[in-house]
């Protein structure tokens, strides 16, 4: 392909290997692919606004797998999550803003 670089190259080998279908109801358009020692998978459910994107370096590994059971934790919590507060329990101001900090033993984080 005269005058096109590596990179629009990979751009169009990605818009074609991208894959769009609905699970449990909800629609997910996602990505795989690899390298020589190196794998990866990605889902974005495009209705709840999340992505999961999982890189592995090792070729043997399954991301897909690991991507689907993070986003099944995700659904477990959300479902929790609608039960957690009532009129007596109302979310934390933190909780509301987003949770926009992370908060560990070895000090706090700002996202």
């Amino acid at each position: 392909m005269p005058n096109h670089s590596e990179t629009a190259i990979l751009k169009v080998y990605v818009i074609l290997r991208t894959r769009r279908q609905a699970k449990y109801g909800k629609q997910l358009v996602g990505h795989s692919g690899g390298y020589p020692g190196f794998v990866g998978r990605t889902w974005s459910r495009i209705d709840d606004r999340i992505t999961v994107s999982v890189l592995a370096n090792a070729y043997d590994t399954a991301p897909g797998i690991v991507a689907n059971s993070i986003l099944g934790i995700i659904d477990q919590f959300g479902e929790l999550m609608k039960y957690e507060f009532d009129a007596k329990n109302k979310p934390s101001a933190m909780y509301r803003s987003g949770a926009k900090n992370y908060v560990s033993l070895d000090g706090d984080i700002k996202v």
